[in-house]
């Protein structure tokens, strides 16, 4: 059976959930009466760090030479480890064309800005996962993104100011390091899902349970701690009044086996 034989609504439902890049790239060339519904479905999420230096240039060229192809993407990963010389294009990804991205995931290494990107984002991310070698939480950036859902932290410097409580009211998902970014991230916001990925060993003190995050720890339905020791969570289990699933994980440290 050919695709003309098909209804319009039958091929279109398939092709939503096609999500293999060379049987996009296959259909685009070869099926001219659905060009744009195929550009719809192969640009809307794209990883940078999966490709080459030369593919990566020609698709962000692309990008900022039709606006139209960088309004389909919905999630985008941006992955540059470190500066590079001379500066590899992808720092100047056409951001402030991407009207409706929802899905940003940032992981450059520490000698690298992300000034612009934070700027030219549009207000109106989802899911946001922020892996930055020089530990900032972007602060402005994230009381900017209103509607943001989830958010993942991977590095995270505990001494660095964070958004206001009246910030990221609709954020339910919270992934860091360290218990203070936890713990004020909490404060205010009906958090129901958590990973710590904690950085220190030890237990949480008596002390770090403060009443405001007794209260947040009460909305959690699922917490999942993983760390290079098993911490002491025991005074963090009495409040865990609504808790669904737990997950305990130590993390595996290259040269160590058990």
């Amino acid at each position: 059976m050919t695709y003309p034989s098909l209804p319009v609504e039958i091929f279109l439902a398939i092709l939503s959930h096609i999500s293999d890049r060379p049987t996009l790239l296959s259909l685009l060339r070869t099926c001219g009466d659905f060009r744009e519904e195929v550009e719809r479905v192969l640009y809307r999420v794209l990883f940078t760090n999966t490709l080459e230096v030369g593919k990566r240039t020609l698709l962000l060229t692309r990008l900022r030479e039709t606006p139209r192809l960088a309004q389909y993407v919905r999630c985008f990963a941006l992955s540059v480890p470190d500066a590079t010389d001379p500066p590899d294009p992808v720092l100047t990804v056409p951001i402030h064309l991407m009207t409706n991205l929802d899905d940003l995931r940032v992981l450059i290494g520490p000698n690298l800005s992300t000034a612009d990107m934070q700027r030219n984002c549009h207000d109106q991310l989802k899911h946001l996962t922020w892996a930055v070698g020089n530990d900032h939480i972007p602060t402005a950036f994230l009381e900017r993104q209103r509607r943001l859902v989830s958010l993942k932290l991977i590095f995270d410097d505990e001494t660095a100011p964070l958004p206001q409580p009246t910030a990221l009211p609709n954020l339910r998902f919270l992934t860091a390091r360290h218990i203070k970014t936890i713990r004020e991230l909490m404060f205010g916001r009906n958090i129901i899902g958590s990973k710590w990925t904690l950085a220190r060993r030890g237990t949480l003190r008596t002390s770090d349970i403060t009443p405001p995050w007794q209260f947040a720890l009460g909305n959690l339905c699922v917490l999942d701690i993983s760390a290079l020791h098993i911490p002491d969570i025991s005074t963090v289990i009495p409040h865990l009044t609504k808790l669904v699933i737990i997950i305990i994980a130590m993390e595996a440290v290259s040269g160590l086996s058990v």
